[in-house]
């Protein structure tokens, strides 16, 4: 009954600003399922809730290297799909075999572009996102030559042409610069050992990250821009990676985030 209360108490809130046609919709949604939601919700049992681990690891393990011709329009994201495939697989504490891991290092291995950084595949151009994919993937494997693959020499180089003198990354050579291209690349310079190495990579980055949070609270993919859930995400833990979370207004961004959460399903909105 408390949490029918509260959601009582946030839909009675939202009318005080002005009622934008997709709020009224999220209303109406939540008007229409909120009843058989709780009557659910009172019936639940502790252990009703179970994740069918083997049912994962087999679609994982089938999706690896065999994907249906419906992702071909992600062929720039292959690292992306190693990754994710390979940390889910970590998570539900399989062990990925010998051979699978060999054939993945090798595939990773012809995506790396020789002036620096990992394409989206094979002779494609280097890309920060696919960047950050494509060495996480490496370092999930938990393998010494895995991470021996990557030429740290011509990453730094490429990531220092990426780096702008206002302390942002291009995205790519030529591309955008927002959030995610400082985090993408704080994150590789970490995981590469760069960031110890090569300091002067993120001169100014931090402070750069820091002028993109909000009057809001949260953080925009730029400075002046909407606070986001996906660039708050990506600003913290750039901060946090670089050792200047102090640069962070704390009590801002809690209120930002703690007013994002949905009182029906408790999830939580990007903005």
């Amino acid at each position: 009954m408390e949490r029918l209360t509260l959601f009582h108490l946030r839909r009675a809130d939202r009318t005080n600003g002005p009622e934008t046609r997709t709020i009224i919709d999220q209303m109406e949604t939540e008007s229409l399922v909120s009843k058989a939601y709780y009557e659910k919700l009172c019936q639940w049992k502790d252990d009703a809730l179970r994740l069918f681990k083997i049912n994962h690891i087999n679609y994982l393990n089938k999706r690896l290297f065999n994907l249906p011709m419906s992702f071909e329009h992600l062929d720039a994201s292959q690292p992306w799909l190693a990754y994710w495939i390979v940390h889910a697989l970590r998570l539900l504490n399989f062990v990925i075999p010998e051979e699978t891991s060999v054939k993945l290092i090798s595939f990773l291995a012809s995506s790396q572009h020789p002036d620096g950084g990992f394409g989206g595949g094979p002779y494609q151009f280097a890309h920060l996102a696919t960047s950050y994919g494509a060495v996480n993937c490496l370092a999930s494997l938990c393998r010494r030559d895995a991470l021996d693959i990557i030429n740290r020499d011509t990453l730094a180089d490429w990531m220092r042409k990426l780096h702008q003198p206002d302390g942002s990354f291009l995205m790519h050579l030529g591309g955008e610069a927002d959030v995610r291209g400082a985090y993408c690349a704080t994150a590789v310079a970490k995981l590469t050992g760069l960031l110890r190495k090569h300091p002067d990579l993120f001169e100014s980055t931090a402070e750069w990250v820091a002028s993109c949070q909000t009057y809001e609270g949260g953080f925009g993919g730029q400075p002046g821009l909407e606070a986001h859930g996906g660039y708050a995400f990506c600003a913290v833990a750039t901060l946090c990676l670089l050792g200047r979370s102090d640069l962070i207004n704390l009590p801002r961004l809690l209120y930002w985030v703690s007013h994002r959460q949905m009182a029906t399903e408790g999830g939580f909105q990007n903005k």
